[in-house]
């Protein structure tokens, strides 16, 4: 599998970024987990779902070619299970919360794979989802430039599609500081003022996405490396750096979404 995040294999400031993108969430959704059994589903090499499985009740990883992340600083182990997301293999109503985060952009039958989701969960349960914000990434009617999306989603996109699932759909979106807003866009190639408009930001900000876009040609404008980026005390980038928010979520990062059933 492509795209995992795996905390040990960091070699660039642009992956470093995407790691503690990734970071921010988890420890968004930490949030809704205490004394809960919840299913990390797509967990990759499982550090997210090491991260919450000390404060869950009980955690499980899922992904359909796990691969373990070793470590020994969690208290709780939680249970790791190859199994295809769209066949899930477990019984209903089994879990209080079902997470996945960047996977349904990769789903080509993304109906199935919530009613699977939506199976597992206890009623009154919740179901949170991340995806790559589409709006802030293509133009209209541009299909992915990620080989490995089969879609990706617009607010209105991803909350219609959850609706038709969940009683009850919430979208919020993850957002950075305005020069890791620059560099993800150094990452995509594209220019930061397609989405980053007056619209969307005062002109004075757009002017500086600018000015820092023009900055970092490369990784090697970029003094640290991820690696001391992502590890040391003196970061210049840490996960606080992204937040969960509803507002703007036109210029997110990611959408998440956190449905009721």
């Amino acid at each position: 599998m492509t795209e995992r995040i795996n905390p040990n294999n960091i070699s660039t400031v642009q992956t470093s970024l995407m790691a503690l993108r990734h970071l921010a969430v988890y420890q968004f959704v930490k949030t809704f987990i205490p004394d809960k059994k919840i299913l990390d589903l797509g967990c990759g090499v499982g550090y997210g779902t090491l991260l919450l499985a000390n404060t869950a009740k009980q955690a499980v990883g899922l992904d359909r070619a796990f691969e373990p992340l070793k470590s020994n600083s969690f208290s709780t182990s939680p249970i790791f299970v190859n199994g295809n997301s769209e066949r899930l293999p477990f019984p209903d109503n089994s879990f209080d919360i079902v997470i996945s985060l960047q996977v349904i952009e990769h789903i080509q039958d993304d109906s199935n794979y919530l009613q699977e989701i939506k199976r597992i969960i206890l009623p009154g349960g919740t179901f949170i989802v991340s995806t790559p914000n589409k709006a802030s990434r293509l133009w209209p009617y541009q299909p992915p430039f990620n080989p490995y999306h089969v879609r990706e989603y617009d607010q209105d996109a991803l909350k219609g599609v959850l609706t038709k699932q969940f009683s009850s759909v919430e979208i919020m979106g993850l957002q950075a500081q305005p020069e890791i807003m620059a560099i993800e866009q150094t990452r995509l190639k594209q220019n930061p003022i397609r989405v980053y408009s007056e619209l969307l930001f005062p002109p004075v900000v757009v002017d500086q996405l600018k000015t820092i876009r023009n900055s970092l040609k490369n990784d090697a404008s970029i003094t640290k490396t991820a690696k001391q980026i992502s590890s040391s005390q003196d970061s210049t980038y840490t996960s606080k750096d992204f937040w969960v928010s509803h507002t703007n979520i036109t210029m997110s990062l990611d959408l998440i979404g956190i449905c009721r059933k």
